[in-house]
């Protein structure tokens, strides 16, 4: 049933040409993706010491967790602080991990 869906597909173009719409979703994932990696990069722009920023960035991508969290639990009906807090931990686990293999 599966592979007769599939067969009754119409054909692909010969030369398939991205649209306005596609360009556009590509520009917004590039900001979503710069601009929320910009904050975890700012302690290394700003501190002469690397592992100094190093930290600093840790703990400003787990407060960044918990935001994300909290945002998440209010728009799904969880409770945000416990969501916030989940991630929190998610966050300084991984961290932890991280750091307990060197880095």
């Amino acid at each position: 049933m599966m592979r007769q869906k599939v067969n009754e597909l119409p054909d692909l173009p010969a030369h398939p040409r991205l649209a306005k719409e596609d360009w556009l979703a590509a520009g917004r994932i590039f900001l979503l993706v710069f601009f929320s990696t910009l904050p975890v990069t700012i302690p290394f722009l700003l501190v002469g010491d690397a592992m100094l920023a190093l930290r600093i960035s840790n703990v400003v991508g787990i407060v960044m967790l918990f935001g994300c969290g909290y945002a998440f639990g209010r728009i799904s009906g969880f409770r945000p602080w416990r969501v916030g807090v989940l991630m929190v931990l998610v966050g300084a686990l991984l961290a932890g991990l991280a750091i307990a293999l060197g880095g």
